[in-house]
């Protein structure tokens, strides 16, 4: 549409952009302070729903470009994506909402854990499709 916005709607749209990261990983790191580790580990849903997270998703997106002969490179970079662990800024809306804010916190450690071990598989899987 090519409107330009006024600067300081820029700018105050910029600085609120940049706050959503450390006010998200303050309130998990608020939540998590409650949690025990070992209940984390050991709590099979949070083990499922990060294998649905990790796993799962990132598998039926590549099936889904490899069906529809996307491009390599995009096939790359959506499956990428989908590996990614839990993102955040759904705990902070928990908390302002009052819902479970714990147990969103708890799934993105959990997720962001062991995200440590699949993401780097997912490259080196990916980087072999592309004949690297």
């Amino acid at each position: 549409a090519d409107i330009q916005l006024p600067d300081f709607l820029l700018d105050t749209c910029d600085t609120v952009g940049n706050m959503l990261v450390p006010l998200s990983m303050l309130v998990i790191g608020v939540q998590l302070g409650d949690s025990k580790l070992w209940n984390m580990l050991t709590n099979w849903r949070y083990m499922v729903y990060s294998a649905q997270k990790l796993l799962l998703w990132p598998v039926l997106t590549f099936a889904a470009c490899m069906a529809f002969h996307v491009p390599t490179m995009i096939t790359v970079v959506i499956t990428l994506t989908q590996a990614m662990p839990a993102g955040s800024l759904p705990v902070v809306f928990a908390e302002q909402y009052g819902r479970n804010s714990k147990l969103g916190a708890e799934l993105v450690f959990i997720s962001t854990l062991l995200s440590m071990i699949t993401i780097p598989v997912a490259c080196i899987l990916l980087t072999q499709y592309m004949n690297l």
